[in-house]
């Protein structure tokens, strides 16, 4: 078993389950359908990547924590706590992007220190998406009305 592997993927998994539920969270909030769509579309990146670091993980002969941890979790309460008093779809885009930026941040700076070469090529890949997610989310905010 590869425990540093292990445990920086298992980092980078709640981080992708973190993503998954903001979407979830406030993509009911959102009256435009078109727009709501959208938000599914991002969420299923996000389940994409969850699929493929918990394959990896287990390849390394670890378990998947199949959870947000607690700071997630924190982090989708005041998230839903906030498109609900707030359902101005820009605003509601800007909180996700910001989420979405900050955890493209701790990853990598989380990566930082030793990958095994498929691990880092894989992580690569999902900060890769995640950064066309934020671009996605740009288009959003621009084009949308307040």
């Amino acid at each position: 078993m590869d425990e540093p592997n292990i445990k920086t993927l298992n980092e980078v998994l709640q981080g992708e389950y973190m993503a998954f539920h903001a979407f979830e969270d406030v993509a009911d909030k959102i009256e435009n359908p078109a727009l709501r769509n959208q938000l599914y579309h991002i969420q299923s990146i996000h389940q994409e990547n969850i699929l493929k670091i918990s394959k990896r993980i287990e390849e390394l002969g670890g378990h998947p924590r199949e959870n947000r941890g607690f700071s997630g979790l924190m982090a989708d309460i005041m998230l839903r706590l906030d498109a609900t008093l707030h359902h101005e779809p820009q605003y509601i885009l800007k909180k996700l992007y910001d989420g979405e930026d900050k955890g493209i941040a701790a990853v990598e700076k989380l990566i930082e220190g030793d990958l095994d070469q498929e691990s880092a090529q894989l992580v690569q890949e999902v900060l890769s998406t995640d950064h066309d997610n934020l671009k996605h989310l740009q288009h959003l905010i621009r084009n949308t009305t307040k």
